[in-house]
């Protein structure tokens, strides 16, 4: 039976009315303002089944953005599958706060350690012209990040290196600014996680350990050995037992720290300057 894409939206679904719209406009590879505006349109018959198919994947919790393969980052849009984590808001409060201290001069060399699926990394390089090393321990995350700075055209300004941590690098290579956002999710946080990110986004990605320390701890142990004198740290945390922890080390290893809200006024990033010369 023949059905308009209106029918699709007054169907009875879990699945939120602007998701729906989503999935239609991406089968039919029309902008959702279109689809908006031909809701009385008929779909075809496979055109019909395919939308049926990933409106159930989307009950069963599949993210919408690993359906679609593709969700917008600081105005940007990014290519994403299940290899890397799908960007969130929060995050784009490092990027907000490294633009505003490359503005200030002096920054040459941008490390995004634990870059994923490049979003930091490429829209720094993007938005500001400044060279950025990213770094990751999954190779089939780099291969959608070197896509996305493609498809952003920021290939040119962005150089991919696959490493546990600062493993792969030489200690005498120094940055003036490095951003992480690494796994944070503690054991205990695990289970209370939505079943659309612990089902199905990486746990490589997320998996912090038992105390949810166990990457960005090691990260921390050795971070002021790759920046420069004045250079910038901005971490992303979990929980405030991990800040407090975090914030510990960095200040004995010479950093001065001070601690960023993200929009909802929660305590996100840990900003480190390091003064240390010995």
């Amino acid at each position: 039976m023949a059905l308009k894409k209106r029918d699709l939206l007054l169907s009875v679904s879990k699945v939120k009315k602007e998701e729906i719209i989503c999935i239609i406009s991406y089968v039919l590879n029309e902008s959702k303002e279109k689809v908006l505006s031909t809701l009385d349109e008929l779909i075809g018959e496979l055109e019909k089944e395919r939308i049926a198919s990933l409106i159930k994947e989307r009950e069963k919790g599949r993210p919408l953005a690993y359906i679609t393969g593709r969700k917008e980052f600081y105005s940007l849009e990014f290519l994403v599958n299940e290899s890397c984590l799908i960007p969130r808001p929060e995050t784009e409060l490092i990027v907000e706060e490294a633009e505003k201290i490359i503005k200030t001069g002096g920054v040459e060399r941008i490390l995004d350690m634990g870059t994923g699926s490049g979003i930091i990394g490429i829209t720094l390089a993007k938005r500001t012209g400044v060279p950025v090393l990213c770094i990751d321990i999954s190779k089939e995350a780099l291969f959608i990040a070197k896509r996305n700075a493609r498809l952003n055209r920021a290939e040119e300004k962005v150089v991919f290196l696959c490493s546990d941590l600062f493993c792969a690098l030489n200690s005498k290579k120094k940055f003036d600014l490095i951003l992480a956002n690494l796994p944070y999710v503690a054991q205990e946080e695990w289970e209370e996680l939505p079943v659309d990110v612990r089902e199905y986004e990486p746990k490589v990605a997320l998996w912090g350990g038992k105390d949810g320390l166990e990457v960005i701890g090691k990260f921390v142990d050795r971070v002021d050995r790759y920046i420069s004198f004045g250079g910038r740290v901005l971490l992303e945390f979990g929980n405030q037992k991990q800040k407090s922890i975090l914030k510990s080390k960095l200040e004995e290893r010479g950093f001065h720290v001070e601690i960023l809200k993200d929009y909802s006024g929660r305590e996100r990033v840990i900003k480190g300057v390091w003064k240390n010369l010995s």
